[in-house]
This record gives C-alpha cells, sequence and structure tokens, in this order.
C-alpha cells in the first residue's frame, strides 16, 4: 500500500488526479491538500510515498512547498511531481531547481501521469530498500567491530591479570619490608615505590576499562597519541613479555589527534597481535612503533602516521595484495595459509574499516623475510 499527497487549489483538478490515481493504483491511501501549508499539515501527520503538485496556489505555492519538502530530512526522498499548465523551459527549470523529481504539464494525460507516477514509485521503494541494506550492513559491521574487540578483550584479561597479581605481590613484600624497618628515611623510600606500583595498577585498570566499555557509536574525542599508544602496550604488555617480544616505542613526542578512542586502541591492538605472530618463528623478536606527523599532498595539509614494524617472517606474496580483504589470513587453511594455527581472517579487515572510518590509510609499506612494516596514516 502507497501513500500519495495531491496538493491542488482547484477542486476539478483535485477530483481528475484523483480519479486517475484511484483506479489506476487501487491499494493507494490518497490524500488531498489545497496548498502547500495544508500539504505540510497532512505531512506531519502521516508521510507521503509521492507527493503531485500544482505550482501557482495561494498560501504557499507549489515551489516553495518543493523546497521546504526538500529541506526536511525525513521527506527530502519523497518524489514531487509537479502538474502544472506553465510548460516554458525556464518555467520548468525552475520546478527542478526546487527539488521536484519530474514536471507534468496541464492539460494532463492520464497515461502519463499513471507511467510517471509508477516510475517514480519504483525509483523511491528501490531507494527505501537501499537505505535498508545500507543499515543494515552497518549495524552488522558493527556488531563485527564490537565482536572482535570482545575477543581481544578476552585475550587480554589473562595477561592483565597477571601482571596485576604481581604488583600486588610487589606492594605486599614493601608493606612487609617497611614494618622491617625502624629509619623514617627506608620506609620514606619503600613508600615512594609502593605510590609507583600503585600509579601503575591504577593505569592498567583504566585503560582496560577504558578500552573494553567503549562501543562503536563512541563519539571523537581529542587525545594525544602517544598516551594511545602507551595505554595499548600496557594492556599487551603480559602477552608481549610471555611471547619473549622486545618492544621499541618512545613517547618523547607531543603529537594529538581526532579520533575514536577505543576503535583505534582495537587497530592497533590488532596490528601489534599480528607483528607478535609473525616472530614467533624468529630469532630476533622485536616490535618497533614509530610515530610522527608530516605534509601530504600539494594542499600543505598534515597527517600523523604509525609504523608498526616486527622482524617477523614477512607476508606470504601471494596474499600480500589482499591482506586486508575479509577472510584472507596467514593463518589457518584459509587462503593457503599455515595449517598449524587458526585464523579467521577478519582481524585486518575490521582494522582496515576503522582506519577508513577515521578517513585515514592503511598500507604493508614494506615485507620480507627480515620483517614487515605497516604504515597507517591518519588525518591531523
Amino acid at each position: 500500500m502507497v501513500s500519495i499527497l495531491i496538493v491542488d487549489d482547484s477542486d476539478v483538478e483535485c477530483t481528475l488526479v484523483r480519479s486517475i490515481i484511484a483506479k489506476n493504483f487501487p491499494d493507494s491511501v490518497i490524500s488531498i491538500a489545497h496548498n502547500g501549508q495544508e500539504a505540510f499539515n497532512l505531512l506531519a501527520k502521516s508521510p507521503a510515498d509521492i507527493i503531485l503538485s500544482d505550482i501557482m496556489m495561494p498560501v504557499m505555492d507549489g515551489l516553495e512547498f518543493c523546497r521546504k519538502v526538500k529541506n526536511i530530512p525525513s521527506l527530502k526522498d519523497v518524489p514531487v511531481l509537479l502538474v502544472s499548465s506553465l510548460y516554458q523551459l525556464h518555467e520548468k527549470n525552475e520546478g527542478f531547481e526546487a527539488g521536484a523529481s519530474d514536471y507534468i504539464v496541464k492539460p494532463i494525460e492520464t497515461d502519463e501521469v499513471v507511467a510517471r507516477v509508477k516510475v517514480h514509485l519504483s525509483i523511491k521503494q528501490n531507494h527505501d530498500e537501499l537505505k535498508k541494506l545500507n543499515k543494515d550492513l552497518k549495524a552488522a559491521q558493527e556488531a563485527l567491530i564490537q565482536s572482535e574487540k570482545m575477543s581481544a578483550v578476552g585475550s587480554l584479561a589473562a595477561g592483565i591479570s597477571h601482571e596485576f597479581n604481581n604488583i600486588l605481590g610487589m606492594l605486599k613484600g614493601y608493606v612487609q619490608l617497611s614494618q622491617q624497618k625502624s629509619r623514617i628515611e627506608e620506609v620514606k623510600s619503600f613508600l615512594s615505590v609502593m605510590v609507583e606500583l600503585i600509579d601503575r595498577g591504577e593505569f592498567l585498570v583504566r585503560s582496560m576499562m577504558d578500552f573494553s566499555k567503549g562501543s562503536v557509536s563512541e563519539n571523537k574525542q581529542k587525545v594525544m597519541l602517544p598516551v594511545l599508544i602507551k595505554k595499548v602496550l600496557v594492556l599487551m604488555e603480559q602477552m608481549l613479555r610471555s611471547k619473549c617480544i622486545e618492544i621499541e616505542f618512545s613517547d618523547q613526542t607531543v603529537l594529538e589527534i581526532e579520533c575514536y578512542p577505543n576503535q583505534l586502541s582495537q587497530a592497533f591492538i590488532n596490528f601489534i597481535k599480528n607483528a607478535m605472530e609473525a616472530c614467533e618463528e624468529s630469532s630476533i623478536k622485536k616490535i618497533k612503533i614509530e610515530y610522527g606527523k608530516f605534509i601530504i599532498g600539494t594542499d600543505g595539509k598534515e597527517s600523523a602516521y604509525i609504523r608498526f614494524i616486527d622482524t617477523g617472517s614477512g607476508i606470504p606474496e601471494a596474499i600480500r595484495n589482499r591482506i586486508f580483504d575479509p577472510f584472507v589470513t596467514t593463518k589457518g587453511v584459509i587462503s593457503g595459509g599455515d595449517k598449524s594455527k587458526s585464523g579467521t581472517g577478519l582481524g585486518l579487515t575490521i582494522t582496515y574499516d576503522i582506519i577508513k572510518k577515521h578517513n585515514g590509510d592503511v598500507k604493508v609499506e614494506k615485507t620480507g623475510p627480515d620483517g614487515t612494516t605497516m604504515l597507517v596514516c591518519l588525518p591531523l
């Protein structure tokens, strides 16, 4: 069932158009308005699927009505067919400039009205279905990102628990030592170390909470890039230590970016996890993270860059050009990967989508038997 709105100050014209619509579109719901303002009142109560409007009307003419319809987000996709005795080319152009989808010249022909209404109803239906599909795809993508994040939280949890237990163990040791000392200077020294351990514990918990609670619908924020990377490294420290992987990172440079912090953290975690896995069989196990800014293009715009450099075995040549495609992986049997390891091939796809959502870019800058460099560029 479709809803059709007819707008014309002439009762004769309204009756004529209504009879044509009723005969050829028997399942339609037809509404009548005699000027643009009256039509707006009807649309506020019940949106239409298509509108046929005269131009020359009192109170609010068809051109002004059309412009206002197109300025309302919920109505801008509704096709407006102008039905008028104005037939000059400049008059038609004025109608199209106002946002009209089509133009029918009076006196109207039944076949023409029916054909044009059918075409625009079909276009509207296809457009609505495409919008729904895009909405469903977006929802699916957000669910996938959230699922990958929860998987990352699970992977990090054991390491963070171990790290927190280490902090508690050291705190207990320093408390016991303090109880055995009588000199105030020694006690103060131990208290200073304990404060540092507590600060580390707080930072660890806060980093995990920030990462786990953030949703895919979070708002953009201005953050310090080195602080964001440092939080990720704190979360992954135990995991890196268990694999005997050395991390090289210096946070001396101040660099602020605008981003979705939790999503970008997720992307960084995926890069580091991939680099860790690439280093497993290497004699030198090292991941270096560099960041900075550079000018890109001829307009002088600055961008931030982040490099993830590992000493792993590199990306197999067979999948280098498809590394960001879904289900392409160096692990598992999918895409000819290592069958002794498991992998879905979605981590880098999700990471790629996150970087693109930031209007950034990511690419394999270098890869070979001595390691891989992933380059991420983000607008400043």
